[in-house]
């Protein structure tokens, strides 16, 4: 046997584990403690809060949450109605417009230029002073909606349309002030639909010049020119594509509109902030536990006990003969101790007259050895019990039994006179420092160490 200098103990996680689960019960109590001490702070911190008539952080972020809320569902119900409202009118027009349903390719016009003439009698009666030119005033007349000054019935029956207001569309009036001349021109989607119309236009500028209509100078309407074509209408054109970019647009507005109100609702507004007791509870039960699960994972690494009986073999280069599986748990084996026992030493040999049968076989090879000597550095009690079940298996062989080898001065002297000595000692009672203290003296005294025995 000998000590080696370079030896490097090793974890045993599993045992770690039970280690440390096995103090379920302080581990639980330490937990509710820190539950119970988490859970008052938040209770009083709110209470002093509210009592001072203040908001904590939280309550104040969700008056802020629910005021927006309130104001982006609003807002998007707001645009969906503008939008559904404004889509239905842009449809109604587009179905009802004369002029949008045209083809902007071919467009019937019919075009007629009249000059305005006032007579030499209205030119002398007027005041000497006048500042401005009153064929001016007699053309300004005729910008105004000529449709006003026709027969309705007679325009709503030429374009096949009961809405005035899609009349006023299809008419165009410009009007030169150098040269006193007023163009009209009609659209439509056929030719005796922009000659009907023109012609009712006509009817009602004569009647206009002829004095029917108030503060209009007197004066002659002159037909100059006149025609009736079908020509592109670039003005037509423009227009559908701004209507069409426009419903477009509106449509998409819409349906983002509706799709952030159906998400908003149902969503619903923001959670009311709850006062957090039961959160800080069980994070203070979480911490309490994993704190004292960490404390006694430290004591475990830190105990210097022996862990296993591959401790002996690598540090002492000396073969264990045996070693007794048990639980490892520090109370009697009852209620959850005892799952937990089950459940270490799940499909590991439990049975101690089996492991005795195996360690006695083990020692019978040895046939030249006539007597053993088990040391230890545990009490007596410890031992006696485990030698005279081991000595009812080896009935052929005496053995002997030197306890707390460390503070036994018999102990050394038939420790170098025995035939065999056999290391006895137990899992997380018998500590590594004095094992080791132990095999130094028997070093010295060159005893026959063959082997160990775990407990």
């Amino acid at each position: 046997m000998q000590i080696k200098k370079d030896f490097e103990t090793g974890i045993n996680l599993k045992d770690l584990f039970f280690h440390v689960l096995y103090r379920w019960r302080s581990i639980l109590v330490f937990a509710l403690i820190l539950a119970a001490a988490f859970g008052a702070r938040q209770y009083f911190s709110l209470k002093t809060t509210h009592d001072a008539g203040k908001l904590t952080k939280e309550e104040r972020q969700y008056q802020i949450d629910l005021q927006n809320y309130k104001e982006n569902l609003q807002s998007n119900r707001n645009i969906v109605q503008d939008k559904t409202k404004r889509l239905q009118e842009q449809n109604d027009y587009r179905d009802g417009s004369i002029f949008i349903q045209l083809d902007a390719q071919s467009v019937w016009t019919a075009s007629n230029k009249y000059l305005v003439r006032i007579d030499r009698s209205v030119l002398d009666s007027l005041p000497e002073n006048l500042s401005t030119d009153p064929a001016d005033d007699v053309l300004s007349a005729y910008s105004a909606p000529l449709s006003e000054v026709t027969d309705q019935e007679t325009l709503k029956e030429a374009f096949g349309t009961e809405k005035a207001e899609y009349i006023d569309e299809l008419i165009t009036v410009n009007t030169n002030l150098a040269e006193n001349t007023v163009t009209v021109s009609v659209v439509g989607p056929s030719k005796e639909a922009v000659q009907n119309g023109m012609s009712c236009i006509d009817a009602g500028m004569k009647a206009v010049a002829a004095g029917k209509a108030q503060g209009i100078y007197q004066h002659e309407l002159m037909l100059a020119s006149e025609s009736v074509s079908m020509i592109p209408n670039e003005i037509l054109a423009s227009k559908q594509d701004e209507l069409a970019k426009s419903m477009e647009e509106n449509q998409k507005t819409l349906q983002t509109a509706r799709q952030k109100v159906d998400d908003m609702e149902v969503k619903g507004e923001p959670k009311q902030p709850g006062n957090h007791i039961i959160k800080m509870s069980v994070i203070g039960f979480v911490l309490g536990a994993f704190i004292l699960m960490l404390l006694y994972a430290a004591r475990y690494l830190t105990s210097g006990w022996l862990m296993s009986g591959n401790d002996l073999t690598e540090r002492y280069d000396i073969p264990v003969f045996g070693s007794f599986q048990r639980s490892s748990s520090i109370h009697n084996n009852k209620g959850l101790d005892q799952l937990i026992a089950k459940w270490e030493l799940k499909n590991k040999e439990t049975d101690a007259q089996k492991e005795y049968s195996r360690i006695a076989a083990l020692l019978s090879k040895h046939s030249e050895i006539q007597s053993i000597l088990l040391i230890s550095t545990l009490s007596a009690d410890k031992l006696e019990p485990f030698m005279k079940a081991l000595a009812a298996c080896l009935p052929e062989k005496t053995m002997t039994v030197q306890a707390d080898f460390l503070h036994n001065d018999h102990a050394v002297t038939e420790a170098a006179d025995a035939d065999a000595v056999i290391i006895t000692e137990e899992r997380k009672l018998s500590r590594k420092q004095d094992i080791e203290k132990m095999a130094e003296t028997l070093i010295i005294c060159k005893a026959k160490v063959i082997g160990a025995i775990v407990l």
